[in-house]
């Protein structure tokens, strides 16, 4: 193998690593993406994939449901629950939220989170 060989070999093996990198870091950014956000209160869970989409999610079996809570200035707060029925309750609104809470019948609510996706 000649000098411009090695050069031609490590060039294609430094190209190959590059593009490889470049995959797996826009696979996990993809991902990212679509998890969103979410808040937990005991094992119930609300997941946000932007400032106005919730799935709101009552997965306990106790007789409680759950309800999120939104907040943004100058609008009246909205709220989406789910009573424990099969699956989860989804609501989309027409206005971007600020501020969001889980909360739990006769048990309470976690504090309020900025909304960050």
């Amino acid at each position: 193998m000649t000098g411009k060989d090695d050069k031609l070999s490590t060039f294609r093996v430094v190209a190959a690593i590059i593009v490889a990198l470049t995959v797996l870091l826009a696979g996990n950014s993809h991902t990212s993406a679509q998890t969103g956000q979410i808040v937990f209160h005991g094992v119930d869970k609300v997941s946000l994939t932007n400032a106005h989409s919730v799935r709101v999610c009552d997965n306990e079996q106790d007789g409680h449901y759950v309800y999120v809570e939104l907040f943004a200035p100058g609008f009246p707060p909205a709220l989406e629950a789910d009573g424990g029925d099969p699956g989860c309750d989804t609501e989309t609104f027409s206005i971007n939220y600020d501020k969001v809470r889980l909360c739990e019948e006769n048990k309470g609510c976690t504090a309020w989170h900025d909304i960050i996706v």
